[in-house]
């Protein structure tokens, strides 16, 4: 991959000449199920492109799903929803589209248990929503990304590798082969997780983080519970 800069005192511009695409997954999972020539475009009739197709989406959905990668999360403001919450909350967010997982509101995570909010599907809009006494609803979410631009090196790989053992009982492996493939996605997977985990500091503690925190440790033992 080559990387051209272009500096000014003012902006820095990244030109990427070579991006990863899917055709990559598709080629990684292919090696990895014994097809040594691999798949020219994720498009084409050929078995293994057929085959690895068909999960493409369920299967990247799913490993997406697993982990906070950095280049498929993003932070939004959401909008309040147009009909009226349900009787146990006091407001209404609608999510977007793409989000596959939420990971905290306004800086909280539902294990700190300080600010409950859940989620459920709203019929009258048909769409997924937010449901929280919070005013106002800034989320940190993993998404579904198709175009993979921004995910790193190791991320395609192991994605890959979990492709692959996704559909491998369509194809002809000893019992070995299938443990081989196990062992080299759980490892990738892993090794993944780790160094992706590496880039940033810890996350920052929001102004409501804060406050919140400081009404949990003020309720009294014993104290009334909200379900």
């Amino acid at each position: 991959m080559e990387w051209t800069f272009f500096s000014s005192a003012e902006t820095v511009e990244v030109r990427v000449d070579q991006t990863v695409t899917k055709l990559d997954v598709f080629n990684i999972a292919a090696l990895a199920l014994g097809f040594a020539e691999g798949v020219s475009d994720p498009d084409e009739n050929s078995q293994p492109a057929i085959t690895l197709r068909k999960r493409w989406v369920t299967a990247r959905r799913s490993f997406l799903e697993e982990h906070p990668y950095n280049g498929a999360k993003r932070t939004a403001v959401l909008s309040k929803a147009p009909t009226a919450p349900v009787d146990r909350w006091k407001n209404m967010f609608v999510l977007p589209y793409d989000h596959l997982r939420i990971m905290s509101l306004n800086g909280i995570s539902q294990s700190d248990g300080t600010d409950p909010w859940e989620i459920e599907v709203d019929i009258k809009s048909n769409s997924r929503v937010l449901l929280t006494d919070a005013d106002e609803a800034i989320v940190s979410m993993i998404i579904d990304v198709d175009d993979l631009t921004h995910l790193k090196t190791k991320v395609i790989e192991a994605m890959g590798l979990y492709l692959a053992y996704q559909v491998n009982e369509v194809f002809p492996m000893t019992p070995a082969k299938r443990k081989d493939l196990k062992d080299k996605m759980d490892h990738a997977v892993s090794i993944t997780k780790g160094a992706d985990g590496q880039e940033g500091t810890p996350p920052r503690r929001t102004q409501s983080f804060v406050v919140a925190a400081m009404k949990q440790r003020r309720r009294p033992r014993g104290g009334r519970r909200r379900f």
